[in-house]
């Protein structure tokens, strides 16, 4: 949380600010870093190609493991080095399989953008779950934390001080670039938490 000294007169005067949780709202979990990809209709956050290539690598990674080893329980005689060849690839294959399974649920199954034809900020999973719309009207700010020394977490923040994840950044030049974007877009400011020197970013 930043001192009282540091904060700049548009915060020091906003209830939002200081009712908004300010600790990382991905501190658990798997996040990435989407790219904003702009149309005539909406403002997307869409995953990178690398990132869906890696959650399919990563899952038949998990399933050649599997397969690789099953012959090998058949093969020696020892009942412990059996249970070796079952446990090992069971360990492997699981922990693979479910970095892939995350990845995959963010590359593939989150849906996250600003509607401009209905100013509206939506963020839902292609199977129908967890659907949240938003009016533009009812946003309040950016909110970006510093997660360590090389990365960074951009959340939105409504007026109900509820919190929505959009993105974790480790290039800076593009997370204010991104930040700027979105700012301008939806006429809401900036919010920096954890950098030095640089506690918002722009007021309006």
């Amino acid at each position: 949380m930043m001192e009282d000294d540091q904060r700049n007169e548009t915060e020091a005067h906003d209830p939002i600010f200081e009712k908004v949780d300010k600790t990382l709202l991905k501190e658990k979990g798997l996040s990435i870093q989407y790219q904003l990809v702009e149309t005539s209709e909406k403002l997307s956050l869409l995953a990178k190609k690398d990132e869906k290539f890696l959650s399919i690598f990563l899952g038949i990674a998990a399933l050649l493991i599997v397969v690789l080893f099953i012959p090998f329980v058949f093969i020696v005689e020892s009942l412990w080095i059996k249970l070796l060849f079952i446990i090992l690839p069971v360990v492997f294959a699981g922990s693979l399989g479910w970095l892939a399974y995350q990845l995959a649920e963010l590359s593939f199954n989150q849906v996250i953008y600003f509607d401009k034809t209905n100013q509206l900020f939506l963020k839902y999973k292609n199977n129908g779950q967890h659907k949240n719309q938003i009016k533009w009207n009812d946003l309040h700010t950016l909110q970006i934390i510093k997660r360590n020394e090389k990365s960074f977490e951009m959340n939105l923040v409504t007026k109900e001080v509820k919190r929505f994840h959009l993105s974790t950044y480790v290039n800076t030049d593009l997370l204010f670039k991104d930040a700027e974007t979105i700012s301008q877009l939806v006429d809401i400011p900036i919010w920096m938490e954890g950098m030095e020197g640089l506690e918002m970013l722009k007021t309006k």
